[in-house]
């Protein structure tokens, strides 16, 4: 009998749960060149990163969010069929 689990999506990262206010999606997409998108600006990000740590993250020292405090919630907290 084949197996029925659906594939993951592979849009979706588990592993990398970030998610930016939509007004700072917005000012992000306005400062790209015409013909890029949000999320190539994260992709080459990350290759620069991986490059070159201290000068990507010398970009980043004055940019970094507030860390959050307390444990993350579980998707069962405040479901309304509790």
């Amino acid at each position: 009998m084949a197996d029925k689990t659906p594939e993951p999506d592979r849009h979706v990262d588990p592993r990398v749960p970030a998610r930016a206010p939509r007004e700072l999606q917005d000012a992000a997409r306005r400062a790209l060149p015409e013909g890029k998108v949000l999320s190539q600006a994260v992709v080459a990000f990350l290759h620069a990163l991986v490059a070159d740590p201290e000068r990507a993250l010398a970009l980043l020292r004055d940019h970094w969010p507030p860390e959050k405090k307390g444990r993350p919630r579980t998707r069962s907290q405040g479901t309304p069929d509790e």
